[in-house]
């Protein structure tokens, strides 16, 4: 049981909002910083927020966002458009 606490630990000092970056990066920092408890984005608004289009990698990235308080909820290839919610009890 302690070594199962201590590697979740390690994790989570590994990996957090604090430490970790990747392309996605700026788009999270942008809804943390918006704040707001749902946000839809379009991905011409998302390509602005990142300086480049949104591709196939953000089905792997998206989990990060909880990382920065949001989630990934609704992804629309129709309507070119990502509906994000903030997470119940984050900052």
């Amino acid at each position: 049981m302690a070594i199962n606490n201590s590697l979740q630990l390690s994790y989570n000092s590994c990996y957090n909002a604090d430490t970790m970056s990747n392309k996605y990066t700026p788009l999270w920092k942008y809804l943390q910083k918006n704040n707001q408890d749902t946000c839809e984005l379009s991905f011409s608004e998302i390509q602005k927020v990142l300086d480049f289009k949104i591709d196939h990698s953000f089905l792997t990235y998206k989990k990060e966002a909880k990382l920065y308080g949001y989630e990934v909820d609704k992804i629309s290839l129709k309507n070119e458009k990502v509906i994000f919610h903030k997470v119940p009890n984050s900052k």
